[in-house]
């Protein structure tokens, strides 16, 4: 029955979507995007194990820290993926908005997130860049 609820509200929102103008994005691209999801579950599944390995450790290590990241992402779309991909990576979350700058949240110390943060950044941007700088590492 509750599949019924979901597929009316899937329509609905299918059809608010097309009444919404169009934004910034740029086209996007099936071969960053497939490698963005390779990405991202095998992340995921890393930072899901750290986590847990942290919480069942009798000593838990976390020096948590904010950390401040301005992002040049092309458009506003790569912008929000890489917030919503920020917050779904074990680890991290996007907090706050201070005028160009994102505030995350960072359960190690900052300074150690960075350079995992800024590989997120260029993987999404690899999504909506024709120019595609570069391959995958």
């Amino acid at each position: 029955m509750s599949w019924i609820v979901g597929v009316v509200f899937v329509a609905l929102g299918t059809f608010a979507a097309l009444l919404l103008p169009p934004g910034d994005s740029l086209p996007l691209r099936l071969g960053p995007i497939v490698r963005f999801a390779g990405f991202f579950l095998a992340e995921s599944a890393r930072g899901g194990l750290q986590v847990a390995s942290r919480a069942l450790s009798l000593r838990f290590a976390a020096k948590p820290g904010f950390y401040r990241h301005a992002p040049n992402l092309p458009c506003q779309a790569a912008r929000t993926l890489f917030k919503d991909a920020l917050t779904l990576t074990p680890g991290t979350i996007f907090v706050d908005k201070e005028g160009d700058m994102l505030v995350i949240h960072c359960l190690d110390p900052p300074q150690e997130n960075a350079d995992d943060i800024a590989d997120l950044e260029r993987r999404v941007g690899r999504i909506f860049d024709k120019n595609d700088h570069g391959r995958m590492p």
